[in-house]
């Protein structure tokens, strides 16, 4: 595995990758413009939607970057992990969350991947307002998110999968979002 960087440089191009999705999954217009929740829960949900939207990108792509996809998705659990443990959870609690952690991010994947697929963009826009609003019918919100996912879908695809790994990754303006509502 990861025969595509030397060992020393795997882990920093990875914490790197993995910085740049918090921080796209950070920004403050997702919250104050679009009315993502401002909660650890909503948080989640944005850090889930942009894990999803790089590894999706680079799920057909070759072997080298299906490598680093993965190094990424490790990382981003073994990040819950230790975020949890911060956060005061026990170590005998912390693997059964993991596993909520894990089979919620496994649905919200196929979820997304499935409606992304699909011709209905309100499939997406209610798979989005149920996940991220926790409330299906909120499908203007949906709708508006539904347009940044879009967005930056297109906006990964026009960059090489290696470049997004070794150079940066890039997803949409998050007022893509904020402007469609």
């Amino acid at each position: 595995m990861f025969g595509w960087i030397a060992n020393r440089n795997r882990e920093r191009i990875v914490e790197r990758v993995y910085a740049e999705i918090v921080a796209q999954a950070r920004q403050p217009a997702f919250y104050e413009q679009s009315g993502v929740p401002d909660t650890m829960e909503g948080r989640y949900e944005m850090m889930v939607l942009h894990v999803f939207l790089l590894l999706n990108r680079l799920r057909d792509a070759d072997e080298k970057a299906r490598d680093a996809a993965q190094a990424v998705c490790d990382h981003f659990f073994l990040e819950m992990d230790r975020a949890m443990r911060e956060m005061g959870v026990g170590d005998l609690t912390v693997p059964k969350k993991m596993k909520k952690i894990a089979a919620l991010y496994a649905s919200r994947s196929q979820t997304y991947g499935d409606a992304l697929s699909g011709e209905v963009d309100s499939r997406l826009a209610k798979a989005l307002a149920k996940a991220i609003f926790d409330d299906e019918t909120k499908l203007d919100a949906g709708e508006a998110l539904a347009t940044y996912v879009r967005t930056s879908v297109t906006t990964l695809a026009s960059r090489e999968p290696m470049d997004l790994i070794e150079r940066a990754v890039v997803f949409a303006d998050p007022m893509v979002a904020a402007g469609a509502r």
